[in-house]
């Protein structure tokens, strides 16, 4: 049989020396040089090597070492051929076609071989023969692919540009040591610096209409005097009458009842009653013990004229009765009062106030003057002073009169001689100044158009301004109970907050704080917006530097309440601004919203839509008792944000604190990403979202105040590629990332990795190793076997068993024949257990009945979880030698 296999190679080295063949060749040396260096391959014994090893890789070896020693121009195609002896028929015929047949098994590596260009071709032959009597165990080839753990995570930009000091924090439970099968859970938490986020630009967007001048409101017909009785308040209403309203909650004030009367200028309450100076009518007296159900007790005439002020001392009552003076009537029976005298004023008398002796009025164009009214069928003058201006109305508080005197606003007056009046202070208000009230130190003065003043009377003499409320109103008459103040308007009952003053007061104070919010960061902008029946630019988008926020804030202070109320325009003018030259194009763009009633016109919901479909986000604030809820409401929804109601002052200061600190929140944009090996179980997601295999949570704002955490639990396989191939595990893993946008909208990316330490690891792995073979003939075969634990933890029982192979199948069930050998495996110990030694099984001399290719398989079944890239081994046991032939080609061109 040698000399018929050695004709055999010297016919085909015959053969190949014929089919040698160099086409003509653009580059006269490439031929050359290929032809040389295929041979050093073959004399250094580089081919044969590869004919040892995995063949279907050869092909790729040779290849990569031919192509290092060419320019890049060159390609070359790598072609590898096996044949296995046929026996039988090279006895019977020897040629190489009978003993090598045509069937024959091809690898090839390497650029398609083209049909336009000049190719250099080569090829080698190996024969190589199997010892007799001996097992080849040279077969991993059969065994197929062994399995690898690949770990590509995506390829991610890691900046280092900011070093922003984090801290990260990652432990698992259990924490000395990890087991495969076994729920781990991991526990991480992140911190960042104080601050870190995208920019913002926020458009302020103030209601400016005329309900901003108030903080509570009845609407009645023309409110010329007020008084007041615990709960309750009593107008008079002009022409229609006296009105009773519920204050117990002054932000909302109820009307209750109205008794029409002509034309009601004051009011005067004295327990269950109140008097009215009801102009051409005279004097009424009004039943008021049931503030819901008013009625009549009676009527007196006047004089002559016109009846503009009242006033009450014990059972007498005095009306200012206009250019005739001072009527004074007995009331000690409501129900049935009678006039008493008469003392013509040179002037109009008008205010009246009244302390059992004396009577103080505001005379009109003639000043002020004390009346004795001691005995008040008898009324005598005491003394009078004239200042100029038209005297209003009057307050008596003890040696001094306060008297609301037209332009010249506040005048007090020394009466503590009553027969010789000294003119004392005096603060000049804007618009007409009607009524007055004082409560303390404090004068309270109701100045038409000039709104209502506070102005300390501390020091009768020194007088100064605490407080202007300004209105787009009227503002008759006042009177202050409890931090309010109550105000008869020609719009209407108006309760103002004298703490934080108007509702506008209120805006300009919160929006103020808002500006000077400590977290806004220099790349912030900011601006402002205001509306009524229409909408201003007040303030463009600037950066919050302390110059700008100081020019908002004045901005912002000039804006002054007056007409209607339409939203879309004030959302409508604030978006134009944030898509403005103006705009910062890496920053969350905000609007913040604030009305305290309802739209009267314009369509704010499509404005809001169009804001979101610019990517702006709106909060909506709603201020008051009048707010339209569902108006603001739906804005929010529309455009991301959340609405809020403050019904007063300080709510709505820790709202637009509430909001700044939602802004700053949804400005920190960050997100961990936890990147998972496709063979993990995940056993609790951690309210992470699975994206492409890796776990993401929206970590949101990190700061060291507010830090990140979060839990998952994973469970590694020991069946698993990672449970076969690691022997720690970093948490949490190769590739995981913490990102956040910075001050400039751009992703940074932080690698969590390097601030964490490996685990160890313990895996469960059964090895199977066949050691030595021996063959006596075809049907006695010995073979040795060795099954042992080669990982952490102690394996259990399984099986194994024999399996008859081909060329070409081993590792699966389709083309092997199950032998009639099997082993049960005992449990076998692992490593990781220091009280068990039985870790290893040899089987010596196991009798097998058929020559061929023999595999034996541990844990076939894969009913013990374990790693099975050790579960299998073959050998090679013919009865007869096995030879093999190759044919190693290549081919070559230029490109």
């Amino acid at each position: 049989m040698d000399a018929i296999l050695a004709l055999i190679i010297v016919s085909g080295i015959l053969i190949a020396s014929g089919l040698f063949f160099a086409e003509e060749k653009s580059e006269k040396n490439i031929g050359q040089e290929l032809n040389d260096a295929f041979n050093a391959m073959e004399e250094t014994g580089f081919l044969i090597t590869q004919t040892d090893t995995n063949i279907s890789a050869s092909p790729e070896n040779i290849y990569n070492k031919l192509i290092a020693f060419f320019p890049d121009y060159v390609d070359i195609n790598i072609s590898i051929k096996q044949y296995d002896l046929n026996n039988s028929k090279c006895r019977l015929n020897q040629t190489f076609d009978d003993c090598f047949g045509s069937d024959f098994n091809e690898f090839t590596f390497g650029s398609p071989v083209p049909t336009n260009k000049t190719i250099f071709y080569g090829k080698k032959l190996i024969v190589k023969k199997q010892p007799p009597a001996e097992c080849d165990s040279n077969i991993l080839s059969l065994l197929g692919a062994e399995k690898q753990f690949i770990f590509n995570p995506n390829e991610i930009f890691f900046a280092g540009e900011e070093d922003l000091n984090f801290v990260f924090n990652v432990n698992t439970v259990p924490d000395d040591f990890l087991e495969c099968d076994q729920n781990i859970t991991i526990n991480l938490s992140a911190s960042f610096p104080p601050g870190y986020r995208r920019p913002v630009d926020i458009m302020m967007v103030v209601d400016k209409s005329g309900s901003m001048s108030w903080g509570g409101r009845v609407s009645t017909t023309r409110a010329r005097g007020i008084e007041l009785s615990g709960n309750y308040a009593f107008i008079a209403d002009y022409s229609s009458g006296i009105r009773s309203i519920d204050i117990s909650n002054p932000l909302v004030p109820v009307l209750l009842d109205r008794y029409d009367t002509s034309y009601a200028f004051d009011v005067f309450v004295d327990g269950s009653e109140a008097y009215l100076a009801d102009y051409t009518y005279g004097i009424r007296s009004i039943d008021i013990s049931d503030p819901t159900d008013l009625s009549q007790d009676d009527r007196v005439d006047l004089s002559g004229n016109y009846s503009y002020g009242i006033t009450v001392s014990g059972n007498y009552a005095f009306a200012g009765n206009g250019s005739k003076g001072v009527d004074s009537y007995n009331i000690s029976n409501p129900s049935n009062m009678s006039y008493l005298d008469n003392y013509n004023t040179p002037g109009t008398a008008r205010g009246l106030d009244a302390d059992g002796t004396y009577v103080y009025v505001a005379d009109g164009g003639s000043g002020f003057r004390v009346l004795n009214a001691s005995n008040p069928s008898n009324i005598t003058n005491e003394d009078s002073i004239d200042l100029g201006g038209n005297a209003y109305d009057v307050k008596n508080v003890g040696n001094y009169a306060f008297v609301a005197n037209d332009t010249r606003g506040l005048d007090i007056f020394d009466v503590s001689t009553p027969n010789n009046i000294i003119a004392r202070g005096n603060y000049n208000t804007a618009g007409t100044a009607y009524g007055v009230d004082v409560i303390g130190n404090t004068a309270y003065i109701a100045s038409g158009s000039g709104g209502l003043y506070a102005i300390d009377v501390t020091d009768v003499d020194n007088l100064f301004l605490i407080k202007q409320y300004e209105t787009p109103y009227t503002y008759y008459d006042v009177r202050v109970q409890n931090g309010y103040a109550f105000i008869a308007s020609n719009y209407g009952l108006i309760v103002l907050e004298l703490a934080s003053g108007t509702k506008m007061d209120a805006v300009h104070a919160s929006g103020n704080a808002f500006i000077d919010f400590n977290e806004w960061k220099p790349s912030d902008q900011m601006g402002i917006a205001s509306f009524n029946t229409s909408s201003t630019l007040d303030s463009q988008l600037k950066k919050l530097d302390d110059a700008n926020k100081l020019q908002l804030k004045n901005d912002l202070n000039a804006i002054m309440p007056r007409g209607g109320t339409n939203i879309e325009a004030g959302i409508r003018e604030a978006t134009a601004e944030l898509t403005s030259i103006r705009e910062n194009e890496y920053a969350i763009k905000f609007q913040v919203v604030l009305s305290d009633g309802q739209s009267t016109e314009g369509n704010s919901l499509s404005a809001a839509q169009d804001a979101a479909a610019e990517g702006i986000i709106i909060y909506t604030i709603g201020f008051g008792g009048d707010v339209s809820e569902t108006e603001l409401q739906n804005i929010a929804n529309a455009a991301d944000g959340n609405y809020y109601f403050a019904s007063d002052a300080n709510a709505l200061m820790d709202i637009y604190k509430l909001i700044a600190d939602k802004i700053q929140a949804q400005a920190t944009d960050s997100n961990v990403t936890i990147v998972v090996p496709s063979n993990i179980v995940i056993v609790n997601d951690g309210n992470a979202v699975l994206i492409d295999g890796n776990l993401v949570f929206n970590s949101g704002n990190i700061t060291p105040e507010t830090p990140w955490s979060a839990s998952y639990t994973i469970n590694v396989p020991c069946d698993s590629n990672l449970g076969c191939e690691t022997d720690s595990i970093t948490f949490p893993g190769q590739g995981s990332f913490l990102s956040y946008v910075d001050v400039n909208g751009v992703t940074q990316v932080v690698d969590w990795n390097e601030f964490t330490v490996p685990i160890p690891f313990k895996k469960r792995d059964i090895m199977v190793e066949i050691t030595g073979g021996e063959i006596l003939s075809e049907t006695d075969i010995f073979l040795d076997i060795n099954v042992s634990n080669i990982g952490d933890l102690n394996t259990g029982t399984t099986d194994l068993n024999f399996y008859l192979g081909n060329d070409s199948v081993c590792s699966t069930g389709a083309g092997r024949t199950l032998l009639a050998n099997q082993h049960i495996i005992p449990e076998l110990c692992g490593g990781n257990d220091e009280t068990c030694f039985f870790s290893t099984v040899l089987y010596s001399d196991e009798p097998i009945g058929s020559q061929g290719i023999i595999c034996v398989e541990v844990n076939p079944d894969r009913n013990l979880r374990e790693c099975p890239n050790n579960n299998l081994d073959a050998i090679h046991c013919y009865s007869s030698p096995k030879t093999q032939f190759y044919v190693i080609e290549y081919r070559g061109w230029i490109k």
